[in-house]
């Protein structure tokens, strides 16, 4: 899918220490998006929040249904949670080795081990709820 926007630096907005992006319009050049006239601190950031902002009726319709399900089997699994808690916390007060991190890789070897398999959801979705909630 071709964008109709792209993310530029801008100089009126960007400082000699801090550079700040903003989201133009491929076709006009107009300005679609300066985070309230402050710019991103990011080109990957200003394409994530105008990719937010811009969503459909059917992208929030299917990003709540995601979230449900989500919800549900987090629920139903309080077990499989508790433990990952219990090991973030661990590896985030260092008990671990220094390599140790709670990313999608731990989020899939961890429902392996566990036995689940064929879940609705990637290891992914589950880590990113997971971070929210």
């Amino acid at each position: 899918m071709e964008r109709n926007y792209e993310v530029v630096k801008s100089e009126e907005l960007s400082t000699r220490y801090d550079e700040r992006y903003v989201v133009l319009s491929k076709e006009t050049g107009e300005t679609l998006d300066d985070a309230q006239g402050y710019g991103y601190k990011s080109v990957r950031k200003a394409y994530a929040a105008y990719a937010y902002k811009t969503r459909t009726p059917e992208q929030k319709a299917a990003k709540e249904k995601k979230d449900a399900v989500l919800k549900k089997w987090c629920k139903e699994n309080k077990s499989f949670i508790r433990n990952l808690d219990q090991f973030a916390f661990e590896i985030a007060k260092g008990s671990w080795g220094p390599e140790d991190k709670v990313d999608t890789a731990f989020i899939k070897k961890m429902l392996k081990d566990y036995g689940y398999e064929n879940l609705p959801f990637t290891a992914s979705e589950l880590l990113i709820f997971w971070q929210k909630h």
